[in-house]
């Protein structure tokens, strides 16, 4: 890196960022001159880069070139082959290819029936031919279509080749400008009505000879970043519509095309066919082109916003899938029916109340009670230990209070076959909430219908705790219900609650449950000679019906730790 070429370039006063071996300098100092030359204001300028080893630059806006050494003075020393200052000499700029007049071309049409025959296939009328400036390259066998400035100057030739074979299809003017194709026919001042804007040349002339005017293209593909002047020269439009192709390409210069326009201006048009030149040549009206703008939409479209139709096929998809599961019963027929017939897939059930109120009693019944009607079932007990867990189950089982289950107990396999569909997670286990995501979408994949967690607050990662501990609990029901939603399985969680009041007024934790369901056990009870308990569970909430408030009065079996229907109950000795 040379210390002359960045002194020369300070020397001149050049802001610049040197990098890669190169000092950037943006604008071009060049470029500037607009009243020496303005048409160098036709091209986007990004600035030049200079070359650090030998001093060259080149501004492919303006097409100034040269070396800073000169520009500024500086004569390089003769290096050990005797070679000077010409050593360091920019490479010369790519010369602009020959720019034959309108008439060159458009004369060939009388001598090339096969251009003729060309352009009717194409479906282009004599208006058309005649507007847009087409001719034929009779060369090349090739359709020869202008780009013409808006001072009604040609400043490049595209060629659209008849036979192209394994060829390219285009062809255009070597070194030409980058200009948008149409520009001379933009109003040059007021009114200007809505323009529109192809991907490609003969798109916009096959909307210009439906009535779509005005129309421009730009010139070097969909996905081309929109220079700076094609962005001033459409800046008096209000509004612009996007006719670009139907196909990956296509939408992704239209996010293009949106970023550089802005997305309030922009609508996106879709035609009857994959451009507007397929449309041409298929013989589609000029009322169906006028009936795909009528219904233009706007071009961007967030990606959480869901029209109607995808809305609609998704509504019947999930309808259909809903009906072909079957709701889980409670085992409670009165609680079945205050929640809509069971437990549906893809939904959650919030289970509080009180300290030794029977929260955990009820979830585990409603569990046992599922899988002895065949249901295949997931529990994580984080309170217990999983031989602990066990014993709970096998108590609701053999109707033995659980922590009085003994080993003896266990081994009696007649009660195994009903709690065999039951999958358990390990309770010493620190669980993230991705954990916890791929556990539930495993389990629905294994064909389990319902999982209970209990209790909730175990399921809140630690890195995600604040003093606010029903903020944290809520924001893990939402997380939970946001995965359950399009799986096969239901969820009961069980959440610890001092008092009512503690849960009624963290309304996004009660909005984000399907069903949410109280406990509370009658204290005055507490005789140990008693049989049963009354517990009254009170559904405060189910969507499906629509039930707020439904007390149900249940009882809690002292012996098996059961929660069950009165009428369930009989006993046929003296406890």
């Amino acid at each position: 890196m040379s210390t002359d070429i960045l002194d020369s370039i300070r020397a001149l006063g050049w802001a610049y960022k040197v990098k890669h071996r190169e000092a950037w300098i943006a604008p071009c100092p060049f470029c500037d001159d607009g009243a020496a030359n303005p048409e160098r204001q036709m091209r986007a300028c990004r600035g030049f880069a200079v070359n650090l080893d030998h001093g060259g630059f080149h501004c492919f806006a303006c097409g100034e070139s040269g070396s800073v050494l000169k520009i500024a003075g500086v004569k390089r020393p003769p290096d050990d082959r005797g070679q000077t200052s010409d050593r360091y000499e920019p490479r010369p700029a790519k010369p602009v290819g020959e720019i034959p007049p309108l008439r060159f071309y458009r004369s060939q049409w009388n001598r090339h029936p096969a251009g003729v025959e060309y352009a009717k296939a194409r479906g282009f009328n004599r208006e058309s031919i005649l507007a847009w400036g087409l001719g034929w390259d009779g060369a090349r066998d090739a359709l020869a279509i202008p780009t013409i400035d808006s001072k009604g100057t040609v400043r490049c030739w595209k060629f659209r080749m008849r036979n192209p074979g394994s060829g390219p299809k285009y062809n255009r003017t070597a070194g030409a400008p980058s200009l948008l194709h149409g520009v001379n026919l933009l109003p040059p001042s007021p009114p200007f009505p809505p323009v529109t804007v192809t991907e490609g040349e003969l798109d916009a002339i096959a909307l210009w000879q439906y009535g779509i005017r005005p129309v421009v293209s730009i010139p070097s593909g969909a996905t081309a970043r929109w220079q700076p002047s094609w962005v001033k020269a459409l800046e008096p439009f209000g509004q612009v519509f996007l006719a670009y192709d139907d196909d990956d390409k296509g939408n992704e210069g239209v996010q293009v095309a949106v970023e550089a326009l802005g997305v309030s201006r922009c609508k996106r048009v879709a035609l009857p066919r994959k451009d507007a030149s397929q449309c041409l040549e298929d013989g589609i009206t000029k009322a169906e082109i006028r009936q795909a703008f009528d219904e233009a939409r706007p071009a961007w479209v967030p990606e959480h916003i869901i029209g109607s139709e995808e809305i609609h096929a998704s509504a019947i998809e999930w309808l259909t899938r809903e009906e072909t599961l079957t709701k889980v019963s409670t085992g409670i027929h009165e609680l079945d029916h205050a929640i809509g017939g069971g437990l549906a897939p893809g939904e959650l059930t919030l289970i509080y109340g009180a300290t030794a109120h029977g929260k955990s009693t009820l979830a585990l019944s409603i569990l046992v009670n599922a899988l002895m009607n065949g249901t295949k079932c997931l529990s994580a007990s984080f309170e217990y230990i999983e031989a602990h867990h066990w014993r709970l189950i096998a108590g609701q089982r053999i109707d033995k209070r659980g922590f009085s289950v003994t080993a003896d107990d266990l081994r009696q396999a007649d009660w195994l076959p009903g709690v065999l569909g039951l999958s358990v997670m390990r309770s010493t286990v620190d669980y993230s909430e991705d954990d916890i995501a791929e556990t539930l979408r495993w389990a629905s994949a294994e064909g389990i219908r319902l999982a209970v967690f209990d209790p909730l607050d175990h399921l809140v990662p630690d890195d995600a705790q604040t003093r606010d501990y029903y903020g944290d609990v809520a924001r893990t029901v939402r997380r939970l219900r946001d995965v359950i939603v399009p799986l096969d399985l239901h969820v009961i969680v069980v959440c610890p609650v001092s008092k009512t009041g503690d849960l009624a007024g963290r309304n996004t934790l009660k909005h984000d449950a399907w069903n949410l369901i109280h406990i509370e056990r009658d204290t005055d009870e507490d005789d140990p000679s008693k049989r049963t308990r009354s517990v009254t569970v009170t559904v405060e909430k189910a969507r499906r019906t629509g039930v707020i408030g439904r007390n149900l009065d249940l009882l809690y079996l002292m012996q098996s730790a059961r929660i069950v229907q009165p009428e369930d109950v009989s006993f046929s000795a003296p406890f």
